[in-house]
């Protein structure tokens, strides 16, 4: 994922762990392309390869994210088979947040940020902006 950002690892690790200062953050989901579907409910989860409502359908469903967290909540970031493959803007409007039984949100998620979507919108990003040159590329 850094390399995505081109930063190097400290500055990622800073930037993974902001939510325990207050800051705010993303969640990172990982997942591998194979498509799944639920038997009993017949809902498709992880990658679908069923179009963009489908995908939507799955990305921002069911997610243990805790109340003091949400609020702080920014992107959503799939990392699918090591590759990030998209970007979703979470909405932070707490009425548009929905639990299931368990307590696991269905996220109000838009469409995939494109790059110039993405800038500004990422800790990781404004932080690459900050660094020395000779350190974006660092391992």
């Amino acid at each position: 994922m850094r390399g995505t950002f081109n930063v190097g690892r400290a500055t990622m690790y800073r930037a993974l762990h902001g939510h325990q200062d207050g800051s705010d953050c993303a969640l990172v989901v990982y997942r591998n392309r194979q498509p799944k579907i639920d038997p009993d409910t017949n809902r498709r989860y992880g990658e679908t390869n069923a179009g963009e409502a489908a995908q939507l359908e799955a990305d921002r469903k069911w997610f243990p994210i805790a109340a003091a967290r949400r609020r702080r909540l920014k992107a959503i970031v799939y990392v699918v088979d090591g590759v990030v493959t998209r970007v979703r803007a979470v909405d932070p409007d707490p009425g548009k947040w929905a639990d299931d039984d368990r307590g696991y949100a269905d996220i109000p998620v838009g469409t995939p940020l494109t790059d110039l979507g993405l800038t500004g919108k990422s800790r990781v990003t404004s932080a690459r902006a900050r660094q020395h040159p000779a350190q974006r590329s660092g391992a």
